[in-house]
């Protein structure tokens, strides 16, 4: 193949040079002109002033920017522009030319006067553009002046870089501050240089100019004036926009990834990055992500909701200036996906937290789920979960399966799967991610899975020679072939994630591995606090909620917070259904305190929290969700490392449960943004009951403790008092129901016995729909279809001690809330005082209330036999049978 770097360049236009006899006003001229006919020519604006060069002062013109001269005596610089169908730059000193060059790739001739190569093109923004070439490698004299011109291609957006000599005022013309200033950022280009004794970085600045509106209708490859034709290029456009949303995974990066689909479509403007322009944005790799104001090393970004749910405006101490970051920005680009691309966009997300938390699968649906739900429910629309490693496969194919019922859904992208199908060299490659070998090959596949999974063909172009380097283009072709193949298995099942996993034989997660449904079924929740301050104030709140659900409390009694154990108040004979206490932060107790086999009889969950503590501002609640993933004080880092090993402790389980203290803040505060706690340790009343509700709701199996919602509303801003409790209590209760069982939301069902206290049937004889009711059964939120509530025993033996009317209730997206009463009568079918656990089952064909159940217990009187009533099945809304 010919190399095309030894092609010559075709000129737009004959070099002039211009003569400045005064120090020029501006150092680099940015002109964007749409052609209006093959005659369409560059302009070049110089303005002469008598005066040195006036610093940062801007002048734009339409589409016109001004910039000051150069402040160095040397210079060492280069441009590249790409969504431009042509470029060229001109200067003020005569030896200093410029030479288009095209494609920008690896070994590319950085200067006309050295032999020193461009590298590591691919992490630059450049890969597949157009370098303009400087004659000179430093001798530019001071107050040099130079203009770049782009003709756009047919997307319109065009991007300008100038790289520049990394940390070094003495030859990079004193630009940088000021490019910053005019609006350029600056790209994180670690690995992009030129070689010479070793890699010398480049500092890459770049700017997206917007489209200048055509004035006539533009031609594909106009020809420009008084010269040859523009260098002839073919562009497509790619069938669909891709917006990647940042990750932290060694491999493969976005850095990666992302040059390389965008040449296989030979189409810049198809896929972005979210944040990629931001001032100052983290490059997301390993260490080098989110960060809070406080400490660089509270690292966020171990789920996909670390981005997510990064406040707006917070401070990032691994920049200066510090990132600010605009989360309403980086969402609304993530729900608009691509521009020109209409409803056919893919968002694409990759599995984070996988390498470390494939146990807790709770935290990676909950972040894929947020991402996903940005995305509008419009035909054409999707959402691609890239999973990284072939052991990744049953958490991603999971959260893909648990959307599955949601718009637009998604879908897998197999990287992983295809790993498994590669030559035994390349997969012993992968061995150390790290390294950029490995990089480059999961690079390849994530790249030909996306290009095979949308247009049905393994990739067979040659775009990405010059791109990779260290696979070869025999090894390139066989990673593609993987790819393609990985994706035609999903393409026989029609990509359903529930069908893919059954041809690859994966089990599926179906519920969390730290939070989890317990089964205390009783009237009376009775527990006990090991701790301060803190947990005196969940259980108080323990106290205001449980009668919302129809339960009552009973508090045990708090251990002191400097006993080196507990001194219990349960026993092995009459065990307290929780043991309350924070799961990290200097005591009470040893943050690390294991009961033994005997203590593990006292209780029946030991329920933990991630410690709320907020160092900044409490009422905004910001550091608590800065930190809701990160190390230490994290919910997932609390979730591996503190409730895990005693859940699969050897031996014996110690039964601890997980509510996300910070990961409930982050939801609530998103929701509605107010007083998250009253000073720096404590939560405000509100935020207790949501975390009440929640632990409860794990507790109870799914119970509702949320409530009828109270006047006073979001819309009345600000709400009021009643109504973010109530609101609170609801996030927690949803996200009980999210992490105990990766559904993706909660079903609302309520079951309320008729008596917190007296749990006896109805006596003997009792005619069905009089006397007062043993149970009332509503939702809180409306089905999107009919449920039928089924009522009965699910023992045989102790189904013939009772007699249930109604057994069956219908409920529709309209009677939902009229409450409906239960009667349970005894039968006289088994001894007094018989203890009969009465289940309320859900079918419905809305997959949110469908096989949903909660038990209460009934006991049984003294009294004789009687008949059997008959009653058909019942809807709600024929609640005037019932008299309660």
């Amino acid at each position: 193949m010919t190399n095309i770097m030894n092609r010559p360049q075709p000129m737009l236009r004959q070099k002039s040079v211009i003569s400045i006899t005064e120090v020029s006003l501006f150092s680099l001229l940015l002109t964007l002109i749409q052609c209006e006919s093959s005659s369409s020519s560059f302009t070049t604006a110089y303005t002469s002033e008598t005066s040195i060069p006036r610093g940062i002062e801007e002048i734009e013109a339409g589409r016109r920017l001004t910039f000051p001269a150069s402040l160095t005596d040397e210079l060492v610089h280069g441009f590249c522009v790409t969504g431009a169908d042509s470029a060229e730059a001109h200067s003020s000193l005569p030896d200093l030319t410029y030479t288009e060059v095209r494609p920008f790739v690896d070994g590319t001739l950085a200067w006309d006067d050295r032999s020193y190569t461009y590298l590591g093109i691919i992490y630059s923004p450049c890969a597949g553009g157009i370098f303009l070439r400087p004659a000179l490698h430093k001798s530019i004299e001071w107050g040099t002046v130079i203009d770049v011109a782009a003709i756009p291609d047919v997307s319109g957006d065009v991007k300008v870089c100038a790289f520049l000599e990394k940390n070094d005022d003495r030859r990079n013309g004193r630009w940088p501050s000021n490019l910053a200033k005019m609006g350029f950022a600056e790209y994180d280009s670690n690995g992009f240089g030129w070689s010479h004794k070793g890699l010398q970085q480049l500092a890459v600045y770049c700017k997206v100019l917007p489209p200048v509106t055509p004035t006539g209708t533009p031609t594909r490859n106009p020809s420009i004036s008084n010269g040859p034709s523009i260098y002839p290029t073919i562009r497509y456009k790619a069938p669909r926009g891709y917006t990647f949303v940042p990750h932290i995974h060694t491999a493969p990066q976005l850095r990666d990834v992302v040059p390389l689909l965008r040449a296989m479509y030979a189409d810049y403007r198809a896929v972005q990055v979210l944040l990629e322009y931001a001032p100052h944005a983290p490059a997301f790799f390993p260490l080098d992500v989110l960060k809070t104001k406080q400490s660089s090393t509270r690292t966020a970004g171990n789920t996909n909701a670390g981005l997510f749910f990064f406040p707006s405006g917070t401070a990032n101490a691994a920049f200066d200036p510090p990132y600010d970051h605009d989360r309403d920005a980086m969402l609304a680009a993530a729900s608009a996906g691509v521009p020109g691309y209409g409803s056919a966009q893919s968002l694409v997300l990759h599995l984070e937290s996988s390498y470390k938390y494939d146990d807790i699968p709770e935290y990676v649906y909950a972040g894929v789920r947020l991402w996903a739900g940005t995305v509008p429910a419009e035909a054409g629309r999707e959402v691609l979960l890239v999973v990284p490693r072939a052991t990744h496969a049953a958490v991603a194919l999971g959260a893909a399966a648990s959307l599955r019922d949601t718009g637009p859904g998604v879908s897998v992208v197999p990287v992983g799967m295809a790993e498994g199908l590669l030559s035994e060299a390349l997969r012993n490659s992968l061995i150390d991610i790290d390294r950029l070998k490995a990089r480059e090959v999961l690079a390849v596949l994530e790249a030909g899975c996306l290009y095979s999974r949308e247009t049905g063909e393994k990739y067979r172009g040659t775009a990405l020679d010059g791109l990779l380097y260290l696979v070869t283009g025999d090894e390139a072709g066989e990673i593609l072939e993987a790819a393609h193949a990985a994706v035609e298995v999903g393409r026989s099942v029609g990509f359903d994630a529930v069908a893919w996993a059954a041809a690859l034989d994966i089990e599926l997660p179906t519920k969390g591995g730290a939070s989890w449904f317990g089964d205390i079924k009783t009237r009376t929740l009775r527990y006990e606090t090991w701790g301060t301050s803190t947990e005196s104030e969940i259980k108080s709140a323990y106290g205001r909620v449980l009668p919302r659900g129809g339960m009552q409390s009973r508090f045990l009694g708090n251990s002191n917070k400097s006993s080196p154990n507990p001194s219990w108040k349960g026993t092995a004979e009459n065990p307290s259904d929780i043991m309350l206490k924070r799961s990290m932060a200097s005591g009470p107790g040893p943050s690390d305190y294991w009961p033994n086999a005997d203590e593990v009889q006292r209780y029946h969950i030991w329920m933990k929290f991630d410690y709320q503590i907020d160092k900044v501002n409490p009422g905004a609640g910001d550091w608590n969700v800065q930190c809701m993933d990160s190390y230490y004080y994290g919910s997932p880092w609390s979730a591996k490392l503190k409730v895990l090993p005693m859940l699969n402790n050897f031996g014996f389980s110690q039964k601890v449960n997980m509510f996300p203290m910070r990961w409930f803040i982050a939801e609530e505060v998103t929701e509605v943004p107010g007083n998250v706690m009253r000073d720096s340790q404590h939560l405000s009343d509100a935020y207790l009951e949501g975390v009440a509700s929640g632990m409860l709701t794990l507790a109870t199996g799914g119970r509702s403790f949320v409530g009828d919602e109270p006047e006073g509303r979001l819309g009345n801003f600000p709400p009021s008092e009643d109504w973010r409790r109530w609101h609170a209590r609801r996030t927690g209760y949803v996200l009980a129901w999210q992490m105990a069982t990766l559904r993706p939301s909660a079903p609302f069902l309520e079951v309320r016995p008729g008596s917190s206290m007296d749990a006896t049937c109805r006596p003997l004889g009792t005619p069905p729909g009089e006397g007062a009711v043993s149970a009332t059964v509503r939702f809180g939120e409306a089905p999107r279809a009919t449920v039928h509530v089924e009522i009965g025993v699910e023992s045989a033996e102790l189904a013939r001690a009772v007699v249930i009317s109604p057994r069956t209730i219908a409920f529709d997206p309209v009677n939902f809330k009229e409450a409906v009463g239960v009667y349970v009568a005894t039968s006289g079918g088994a001894p007094s005082g018989t203890e009969v656990p009465v289940v309320f089952r859900t079918r419905s064909d809305d997959p949110r209330v469908d096989d949903v159940k909660d038990t209460w217990i009934f006991i049984t009187t003294d009294r004789g036999p009687t008949m059997e009533p008959t009653s058909a099945p019942t809807s709600a809304c024929e609640k005037p049978e019932y008299k309660f």
